[in-house]
């Protein structure tokens, strides 16, 4: 169908066979490729199959936020940047996830580097906190954070 589409139009316009032939080659391929993205089979083809592209927000989900807080003694919370103590990282979970299931001794070595090289913050307290948005209708509406980890410091130490 698509090649008579196309030596119809040759016909009328004065082209030739050959340009009917290469236009009906490069819609078919084109065509295919667009089709084998769209199937379930094929989820590594760009920006097709990936949540991050494909998944849907709708009114009432909630999407969050994975952060690193500091807890000063008074109670006020600041945000960390978990590269701050001067390690590479390529995902925030490369620390996030260490000071999660680690425990006491893996959150004292992440406070110990951050000490170094923030001697004049004092830290009460170092939460993984999972900051949360509900989606409505009037927007994004903030939820309590999830605590995922809680690490109290030790006075005097």
């Amino acid at each position: 169908l698509v090649l008579a589409g196309f030596l119809l139009r040759a016909r009328s316009a004065g082209g030739g066979l050959w340009r009917a032939i290469v236009s009906t080659g490069l819609v078919l391929v084109l065509g295919l490729e667009v089709l084998a993205a769209l199937i379930p089979h094929n989820k590594g083809w760009p920006f097709v199959g990936f949540s991050m592209y494909s998944d849907k927000i709708e009114e009432g989900d909630a999407i969050f936020e994975s952060v690193l807080i500091g807890v000063t003694p008074n109670g006020r919370e600041f945000l960390i940047p978990p590269g701050s103590v001067g390690v590479a990282i390529d995902s925030r979970w490369q620390v996030l996830g260490p000071i999660i299931d680690g425990g006491d001794a893996a959150a004292e070595e992440f406070l110990a580097a951050y000490r170094e090289r923030f001697p004049d913050r004092v830290i009460g307290a170092l939460q993984v906190q999972a900051r949360r948005v509900r989606i409505t209708d009037r927007g994004p509406i903030p939820v309590a954070p999830l605590i995922l980890s809680h690490h109290e410091v030790k006075r005097g130490g």
